[in-house]
């Protein structure tokens, strides 16, 4: 996972969007980020060599909290459940949780997103990147034991309590994802005919040359198409409303 998320054209896109919505909403760099599952912190190093340096981690898997503090990053082994005791008393500009909340249950999304609102700092920004759509469900969520995937009508739930000002969702990449569709339709086609067909990621690095041609399709397909009706992966931003907007 560490050479993955620092080479794979996918994650190469994830980190562009995050580092883009950070420029967006924040003119200095001075700001605390907290990576809520930050695995073994591809997202805090390409942040890092952007500029920012008040980051701060924490994922369950004792291995990529021994990398992440082997980087040098302030991270520490602690559940997404638990958001709310991670290093007590402090406050953060932004919240980061990229393709983990696939892993909680409904009531559990709801106290992560509680949890959240209340670490941030007025203003505050919470990022997710989440599975998208169930057709592109496929042997890669066996494999990481992804429990959902989320379409647009599920995050506008999410806003409606007042919490959160909803600012963007995100399909995400249009253009490859007829190609995703087709890799994930076929493996569950083998699934169904072999139950016993071996279960692993798919999430592998191509080729250089094809990695570097998908990560450019990313990025112009990012840059350029406004309408995007589908994709893999739902990009989200919620901004947190202030107490007063709340109460009227």
């Amino acid at each position: 996972m560490s050479r993955v998320e620092s080479e794979h054209w996918w994650y190469r896109t994830l980190h562009r969007l995050v580092l883009n919505s950070l420029a967006t909403f924040f003119s200095a760099k001075d700001i605390a980020i907290l990576d809520a599952g930050c695995g073994t912190g591809g997202l805090m190093r390409y942040l890092k060599d952007n500029g920012y340096d008040k980051l701060y981690g924490f994922d369950l898997s004792d291995d990529a909290v021994g990398i992440c503090r082997g980087r040098g990053f302030e991270v520490c082994q602690e559940d997404l459940r638990a958001l709310d005791h991670v290093f007590h008393g402090q406050r953060f500009d932004v919240i980061v949780s990229n393709d983990t909340l696939c892993y909680l249950d409904r009531p559990e999304i709801g106290r992560f997103l509680e949890a959240s609102y209340d670490r941030l700092n007025p203003g505050g920004v919470l990022i997710c990147n989440l599975p998208a759509l169930r057709g592109f469900k496929g042997i890669h969520d066996i494999a990481v034991g992804i429990r959902r995937r989320f379409t647009k009508k599920d995050i506008e739930t999410w806003a409606g309590a007042g919490h959160w000002e909803l600012v963007q969702q995100l399909y995400w990449p249009l253009l490859l994802s007829p190609m995703i569709f087709l890799v994930r339709l076929w493996q569950r086609i083998i699934l169904r005919l072999n139950p016993n067909t071996a279960i692993r990621s798919d999430i592998d690095i191509p080729h250089p040359l094809i990695n570097h041609f998908l990560a450019h399709v990313c990025d112009w397909d990012i840059g350029h198409l406004r309408h995007r009706p589908f994709g893999s992966s739902l990009f989200l931003v919620c901004r947190k409303r202030d107490s007063g907007a709340n109460s009227q």
